[in-house]
Formats: structure tokens, C-alpha cells, sequence
């Protein structure tokens, strides 16, 4: 009860915010002669209701379930010509991830000495894929749920680096021009978040005594905008390390006594990228891997990982109400093990081993600030699934169905 009760207040206040800011006079004012900077104010909110029929995505979604949620508000200012700052709370629900609380998702200054050179420092975003930077901003997608390649339930590790990086575009005459990224620092990793339940579900950690540290992260972007209009390639690469402490249970059973140790490191997660915007047409497709290896306690052997995923998506803007798009993803846990022989060895079901997802999305914008998203998901393979959200077993072939309402500012 308590728990609801603040999330209701946040969300009251929020729209009472909100309502205000979108009449408020943020103009540059000057007191004497100084000009005070100008202020940008900005929210979400969005609810989604999702119904599946016989596996749980992420959530109770079997039996329909209201606990996908997000909220922010964020704000940026000009300081002065050059210095820029930004910084955004955050709060989400993903079935048992997030709960409804508030964390700061970025805070970073922003200094620009020319075009093709900029630093910034603080907790700032993270670069993966075209779309991890605006993955929150509803009004600039058609889908609710992301592609596979963008992990939707480790957004709480994904979105923001603490350090410090330049960026900046450089033209490349006749051949377009490119933005680039390179940033340094450590990773955000939750004791409660999507890593700690993703370790759970495989069956490695229990979750309760779950705690990670990153030994460091570097993130590296480069998106070429082509001559053609409309046309860019991109490419991302995400590095670190961290260790976590644990209870080991699953395949290797428990241990008693102190919680052991495990090194996750040689970590990369590189996506490659391409988009085509031609009028209302919108195409668009990335490939993900993500590499690293994990060292545990004599006497269990070093362990790789090698997951994998690709998507094609398409949306097309039939006029200023409504919006079509069409998604088909494909997502491995283990690229080398495609066919799920591993997976069966060790007693699990072949399907386990991929998530095949084709996504139907209807967008509706009911105004300015409001937007109905419906969509409909055609499944095979559960590899994006949990096993304690799924105690009795899953099925390979199911659907999905969900309607998002989000509210924007």
C-alpha cells in the first residue's frame, strides 16, 4: 500500500508539473546584464498493459498484467554558448524489475569548443545501437516493446556510463559527415535490477545476495550520415568488467559459507547499424553481439558467452493520426548453439535457445502530448524469459498482445 500510494503521489505531481511547464515561459530573462540561461523542461509517462498466451514475459503477462511502466522528467540548460547540462530522473516497473523507483538515469555537463570536438563528464549516455540514447522518447518510435539487440530488461545498465568522454561531427565533404563518441568510466549495475534477475533466470545467482561492481567500461559510437538523405550506417561498442558476489546454486548447486566471487570481464557488446528514412517510410536493421567470458572458483572452468541477434523493422506514417510498423527480431543466448543441442543436454527444451518474435504495432496520436500504441507479438522460443517467472514451464510457440497509453511533454 505504501508503495502505491507514493507511486500515485509521483504521478499526480508529475501531471500537475507537467500541465504547468507546457504554459510556462522558459524564455531567456535577464537580470541586469546578465542573461540567466535557458531552461528546458521535458517528461514521460507511459502505461502498458500486456496479455500473453502461455508464457510470462518478464511479468505475470498469462493472466494480463498492468506492471509495465516508466516515468522521467529531465531538464538541460544553456550555461553559457558552449556549456551545456542535462540531467533526467527515472522510474520503471518491468514485472519484479524497477518497482516504481526513482533513479537518476543521467546528469552531465556538456562543453563544446567547436563542431567536431565536445567533452562531457558526469553520468551521461550510453551508445548502443541508433536508438539507446532516445529509447525512452515515445513520440520518435512506433513500437512499445524494443528488438532483442537492446535487452529491455537491463535498461537500468545500458543507459548511462559515470566518466567522462568527447563526441563531436566531423564533415567528410561530398561523402556526408559523422558523429563519434568515446567515453570512459564504470557502469551502473543494481543489486535489484535487470542484470542481477537476468543472472538469477539462468540459473547462476540467487538473486537475493546479488552485487556487482564494474571494474571499468568504455563505450565507443560512430554513425556516418551518407550523402544519400535519409541514409546512415552506424556502429557501437560497449566494454567492461565487473565482479559479483553471490550464492551459486542451479546446475553447480550451493555452496555453504561465504558468498563466492565471479569475474565477468573481456565483456564487449558491438551493434551494427543501418537506417533509411524516405518520406513517411522508416527501414531499418541492427546486428548484435555481445562477447565475454566469466571466471568462477576452482573447481568450475572458466565459461564463455556469445550471444546474438539481429532484427529487420519497418514503419510507415499514413498520416498525422495513425502509424504502422512491422518488426521481425531474432534473439540467441548462445550464437553458437543455435539449435539448442546444449540446451538439451543439459535438460532443457531445445527452444531455449532462441526467441523468434514477429511484432504488428498500430500508433495512434491522440494529440500533441498523448499517444496509443497496440501491438501483437507472434512467438517461437522463449530465450528472453525468466525461469522464476515461469516455475511450471513454457511453451515455444505463444503470442502476446499489449496497448501502451504514454503521455509526453
Amino acid at each position: 500500500m505504501k508503495k502505491i500510494t507514493l507511486l500515485l503521489f509521483f504521478i499526480l505531481n508529475f501531471l500537475i508539473f507537467s500541465a504547468y511547464a507546457i504554459e510556462l515561459d522558459l524564455t531567456e530573462k535577464k537580470v541586469g546584464n546578465y542573461s540567466l540561461p535557458l531552461i528546458d523542461f521535458h517528461g514521460f509517462i507511459g502505461q502498458t498493459y500486456a496479455k500473453s498466451t502461455d508464457n510470462n514475459f518478464l511479468a505475470d503477462t498469462q493472466d494480463g498484467t498492468f506492471d509495465f511502466r516508466e516515468m522521467g522528467l529531465n531538464m538541460s540548460m544553456d550555461i553559457s554558448n558552449n556549456l551545456r547540462f542535462g540531467t533526467q530522473v527515472f522510474a520503471r516497473k518491468m514485472g519484479t524489475i524497477g518497482d516504481d523507483k526513482i533513479t537518476l538515469d543521467y546528469s552531465y555537463f556538456d562543453y563544446n569548443f567547436t563542431n567536431w570536438l565536445a567533452i562531457d563528464a558526469g553520468r551521461m549516455k550510453m551508445a548502443h545501437g541508433l536508438y539507446n540514447e532516445t529509447r525512452d522518447v515515445d513520440a520518435l518510435r512506433t513500437y512499445i516493446f524494443l528488438p532483442g539487440v537492446y535487452f529491455d530488461f537491463a535498461r537500468d545498465t545500458l543507459i548511462g556510463i559515470d566518466g567522462a568522454g568527447i563526441n563531436g561531427n566531423i564533415g567528410l565533404g561530398f561523402l556526408g559527415n559523422v558523429n563519434y563518441q568515446a567515453r570512459g568510466g564504470t557502469m551502473v549495475l543494481p543489486d535489484d535490477g535487470g542484470v542481477a534477475k537476468f543472472f538469477s533466470g539462468t540459473g547462476m545467482m540467487e538473486v537475493d545476495n546479488f552485487d556487482a561492481e564494474s571494474n571499468g567500461s568504455q563505450n565507443y559510437s560512430l554513425v556516418w550520415n551518407t550523402p544519400l538523405k535519409g541514409l546512415r550506417f552506424g556502429s557501437t561498442l560497449i566494454t567492461g568488467e565487473f565482479d559479483i558476489n553471490g550464492t551459486r546454486t542451479g546446475a553447480f548447486g550451493d555452496i555453504p559459507g561465504d558468498p563466492i566471487l565471479v569475474n565477468y570481464h573481456s565483456m564487449e557488446i558491438s551493434v551494427y547499424s543501418i537506417e533509411y528514412t524516405w518520406e513517411n517510410l522508416v527501414l531499418s536493421s541492427e546486428y548484435m553481439e555481445l562477447d565475454a567470458d566469466m571466471t568462477f572458483p576452482a573447481p568450475i572452468p572458466e565459461m564463455k558467452q556469445a550471444m546474438g541477434g539481429y532484427y529487420f523493422g519497418a514503419s510507415y506514417r499514413l498520416n498525422e493520426l495513425f502509424e504502422l510498423g512491422i518488426l521481425y527480431s531474432i534473439y540467441y543466448p548462445d550464437r553458437e548453439d543455435k539449435d539448442g543441442d546444449n540446451n538439451v543436454a543439459r535438460g532443457m527444451p531445445d527452444y531455449s535457445a532462441w526467441l523468434k518474435d514477429w511484432g504488428f504495432s498500430v500508433r495512434y496520436d491522440i494529440n500533441e502530448y498523448l499517444i496509443l500504441k497496440l501491438e501483437h507479438h507472434i512467438m517461437n522460443g522463449t530465450a528472453m524469459m525468466f525461469a522464476q517467472d515461469n516455475p511450471e514451464g513454457t511453451i515455444e510457440d505463444w503470442d502476446m498482445t499489449a496497448a501502451k497509453l504514454s503521455f509526453t511533454f
